[in-house]
């Protein structure tokens, strides 16, 4: 008998852990009856980005072998089984213990994110909306039509695992035309009920659904778009969810029609849900203060430009376009002169944010364009990277200054303050001490921990800081942008560290001071020791400290 996904693991016997814990289990080969090929959809999300979209592959009758931790193959599973699914989708890139007899593999890492068998969290293994709860992935065959979701969930009693989202939308519909879009949330059982609030984005249009799981969309240009469902922060956990959608123009040909099409919603599918975005640029999600194609009012655009890139692929960089235009006179904003200069009206010019990740925070330019307008001349280049690329840099003497926390280690660098803040601990907002002004971090000893991945100077700062506390915090996942912490943190997922100046009020988190005086961070400016400044250099450090001091 397999263990329960809602079973409670004893802590203090050790059998106890290895039989009840609850993992996505792959059965011996002769746990069920072997099926032919078929073509089915398989689908990995993980805590904070899709691992594996929805994708159609077909199974085949070889057989699925792992090696175990010393390189040599061990076990086998069925190539039709759910494990063969799951090695032709991600092209063998995932890995589990073998623990033979009726368990056989427990799957443990897919595509780079891992999860030990006795670790807090699990592979959920679901078919066709349902949770297997009695059978692990080598102890299922697949059907024609057959759709395989994998993700994560939270081992610990009163937590609630995410279950799936279902988005249903037209495959065809005409550019300004309204379009109804449906989300479900199904429960173990595969039942579904309407996905109330949750968020839908894609092309440049987000909505949220009413109490009907309905959301209504219009699209203004043609195209092929993928649609993200995702859940409500107020509503149950959810499992993400996407389907895509064809855009025509009138007659125009495209979408595989001629003429416009009826708007019946059709279910995502393995045939309309399997092709995900391949063009050029990524889609912008709705959540920050930026989304894509959105219009602000004179006076009401954000200063710091924030948002979350979706795609499917990795992310290599992240610019953006802003045009104004007032009357029949159009401009774009020039990051290097950090001004808006004249352009044609529909045109603009690009500046980068980001050099990978799937967030992005931009709010120089306010410090910049008073020392742009001092110094004209100067030719002012700004850069974001983890601290020991800057310092690299440095050394190479293809930057001039690097802003970064300090100390900073190595005898060849000088630098100086610049700012001190105060260090705040993120909480989800129902959390047992969110209404507090200050908390000890001793307080939060045994909650889970979301921490910057090791490279971010930050993330020295906080383990200093739990280091003081004697504590050792229980790190359950890493990321390299502040903004995916904050988004785990308010799903409840746990509790982080946060610099006075990532604070975001409009997060659905709270954010509680932490009461060690020595809870603090210094930024400051670094140069190679030695290196002659000009008096352009001089100004910008001066106006630096002057704008944050």
């Amino acid at each position: 008998m397999l263990p329960s996904r809602h079973s409670s693991r004893p802590r203090s016997v050790l059998v106890a852990v290895l039989l009840l814990l609850p993992a996505v289990l792959a059965l011996t080969a002769s746990a069920a009856l072997a099926a032919g090929p078929a073509t089915v959809t398989v689908e990995v999300e993980g805590l904070s980005e899709t691992k594996v979209p929805p994708t159609q592959i077909t199974t085949t009758n070889t057989a699925v072998v792992k090696n175990n931790s010393e390189g040599h193959p061990e076990g086998s599973c069925t190539g039709t089984s759910a494990a063969g699914a799951l090695e032709l989708a991600t092209a063998g890139n995932w890995s589990g213990k073998w623990y033979g007899g009726e368990l056989g593999y427990a799957v443990e890492s897919i595509a780079g994110e891992s999860y030990p068998f006795t670790g807090s969290y699990f592979w959920d293994f679901w078919l066709n909306n349902k949770a297997q709860e009695e059978h692990g992935i080598c102890g299922v065959e697949l059907n024609a039509g057959d759709r395989v979701l994998l993700f994560p969930c939270h081992f610990e009693m009163n937590v609630a695992c995410p279950t799936p989202l279902g988005i249903e939308a037209p495959a065809v519909a005409d550019a300004g035309e309204t379009v109804t879009v449906t989300v479900k949330q199904y429960n173990t059982k595969g039942e579904a009920s309407p996905a109330v609030g949750a968020n839908v984005a894609g092309g440049g249009v987000s909505a949220s659904t009413d109490f009907q799981g309905h959301a209504t969309m219009r699209f203004s240009g043609d195209g092929t778009y993928t649609l993200h469902a995702s859940g409500s922060n107020e509503g149950p956990p959810a499992v993400r969810s996407e389907t895509t959608i064809c855009i025509h123009e009138g007659n125009d040909g495209t979408c595989g029609t001629r003429t416009t099409t009826s708007s019946a919603p059709v279910q995502a599918s393995p045939s309309s849900n399997s092709h995900p975005y391949t063009g050029p640029f990524a889609l912008v999600a709705r959540f920050g203060s930026v989304s894509d194609g959105h219009v602000y009012r004179r006076g009401h655009a954000p200063r710091l430009l924030s948002g979350t890139v979706i795609a499917h692929s990795a992310v290599t960089s992240i610019s953006l376009e802003l045009r104004r235009r007032f009357k029949r006179r159009c401009s774009t904003y020039d990051a290097t002169r950090e001004r808006f200069v004249k352009a044609r009206c529909g045109t603009g010019s690009v500046f980068k944010v980001a050099s990978g990740g799937t967030s992005f925070s931009y709010l120089l330019p306010a410090q910049l364009s008073a020392f742009a307008r001092a110094f004209p001349e100067a030719q002012l280049t700004v850069m974001e990277d983890i601290t020991p690329v800057l310092l690299d840099r440095l050394r190479a003497g293809t930057i001039d200054l690097a802003i970064l926390a300090l100390p900073v280690r190595g005898h060849e660098f000088e630098s100086f303050p610049i700012l001190t803040e105060r260090l705040f601990a993120a909480l989800p907002q129902k959390h047992r001490l969110a209404k507090r002004k200050s908390i000890a971090l001793k307080d939060l000893r045994s909650e889970p921990f979301l921490l910057l991945r090791d490279g971010h100077c930050f993330r020295e700062t906080a383990v200093a800081a739990c280091d003081r506390a004697r504590m050792h915090p229980q790190i359950i996942f890493e990321s390299g942008q502040f903004s995916s912490l904050i988004g785990m943190v308010v799903a409840g997922m746990g509790v982080s560290i946060v610099p006075e100046m990532a604070i975001e009020e409009k997060t659905h988190c709270r954010y509680v001071r932490i009461a060690d005086q020595q809870a603090v961070r210094t930024i400051g400016v670094a140069r190679l020791r030695g290196r002659s400044c000009t008096r352009a250099h001089e100004a910008f450090v001066s106006q630096l400290r002057d704008k944050t001091v």
